[in-house]
């Protein structure tokens, strides 16, 4: 009867450590399945943070190549106000000369004219 009651406390305990095993064995179970979700987080985040540490590169690149586009830029455009305005002194030097040209070609005219009235008044004068 001892021995009986024995064997039915040591079957219990059996199964109290079986059912324990079966637990802690789908506690592990589930542990294992959250660090896999938890260590594909980890692998999907190290990911995203790749692709940003990428476009984070990329935008400093598209930075600097805005910068020395517009640095190209404003050089273009002083460079075009300089030539504008070497251009306008070439066209003010070159009204200038036009306007001398045109008084002298009026100061010859008016000078030949005098001279051909001259030459009719002696010639008239003569007849």
């Amino acid at each position: 009867e001892a021995a009986r009651g024995e064997r039915a406390r040591l079957e219990d305990k059996v199964a109290e450590a079986a059912a324990k095993s079966s637990e802690l064995q789908e506690q592990l179970e589930r542990q294992a399945a959250e660090t896999s979700r938890l260590e594909e987080r980890l692998w999907e985040a190290q990911g995203r943070a790749a692709e940003a540490e990428q476009l984070k590169e990329q935008l400093a690149e598209a930075e600097a190549a805005r910068g020395a586009a517009l640095e190209q830029q404003l050089a273009a455009a002083e460079a075009a106000r300089g030539e504008r305005a070497r251009l306008e002194d070439k066209l003010a030097e070159a009204e200038v000369l036009a306007a001398e040209s045109v008084r002298e070609q009026v100061e010859r005219e008016a000078t030949e004219a005098a001279s051909v009235r001259a030459q009719l008044a002696e010639a008239e004068a003569r007849l």
